[in-house]
């Protein structure tokens, strides 16, 4: 699920609605209310960190996006590992001088069993 800043915006009103809610039955002392609104302000709250440190969204054309969706679907493979190969894919047949995750600044070199190139 991909971050907007609507979602995370209503997701931080509602995380801060959970725990007014804490406290307000904290101090009617409901405590059975209190240990769910407690455990809602903690799950949403996971989740809005979880949303806020996931991966840079990229919008994509709608027709590759469908095949994207369709495509993990057929394999079983998450999304974003799909895409992530097809990104390294296109830019290996660019030619890209981008850090790979070897961080060198220059596309790894691909060798054989015996160490030539």
């Amino acid at each position: 699920m991909a971050a907007t800043l609507s979602s995370t915006v209503v997701l931080a009103c509602s995380t801060l609605t959970a725990l007014v809610g804490v406290v307000a039955t904290a101090f009617d002392r409901a405590f059975d209310l209190t240990a769910v609104f407690a455990l809602i302000a903690v799950l949403q709250a996971m989740l809005l960190i979880r949303l806020r440190t996931h991966r840079t969204e990229v919008t994509l054309r709608p027709d590759l996006a469908a095949w994207v969706l369709d495509r993990a679907a057929l394999t079983g493979e998450p999304a974003e590992h799909l895409l992530d190969r097809c990104v390294a894919t296109a830019r290996d047949h660019l030619g890209s001088s981008s850090p790979g995750p070897s961080g060198s600044g220059r596309a790894p070199q691909l060798r054989d069993r015996d160490g030539a190139t």
